[in-house]
């Protein structure tokens, strides 16, 4: 189970762009405890712990001890999720704000071209 919690945690903060830094500042859990959990000898984090990872990813619990394939809590909208990006990111705010104007659609098209260039600039 540990290294399905490690795997979609690592999937979560690529997806979202957040390093593990950003995430330890969001959570208020400290980086190192942080980095622990997406290393090779992984713990598992408390209930406590879990629920503000969950959170700030825009998933559940469940989700992340989960060895189902997919991103984000199905109950979350990719609109929600470009919201957070949007108060999470001022530098960027302006642009973001234009795209969250955009129809549901749309915004579903950009963040699989962002995903696709991320991943592409992933691969040698």
């Amino acid at each position: 189970m540990d290294s399905n919690f490690r795997k979609n945690l690592r999937d979560l903060l690529d997806y979202e762009c957040i390093s593990v830094k950003e995430l330890a500042e969001m959570t208020k859990i400290p980086k190192r405890t942080l980095e622990n959990y997406l290393g090779c000898r992984a713990s598992m984090p408390p209930a406590d712990y879990a629920h503000r990872i969950a959170k700030a990813l825009h998933v559940t619990v469940e989700y992340l001890f989960s060895d189902e394939e997919g991103r984000v809590d199905p109950s979350i909208s990719e609109y929600d999720s470009l919201n957070n990006v949007v108060s999470q990111n001022r530098e960027y705010g302006k642009v973001l704000n234009e795209l969250k104007n955009l129809p549901e659609a749309n915004i579903k098209m950009i963040l699989d071209i962002v995903q696709a260039v991320i991943k592409n600039k992933k691969q040698p």
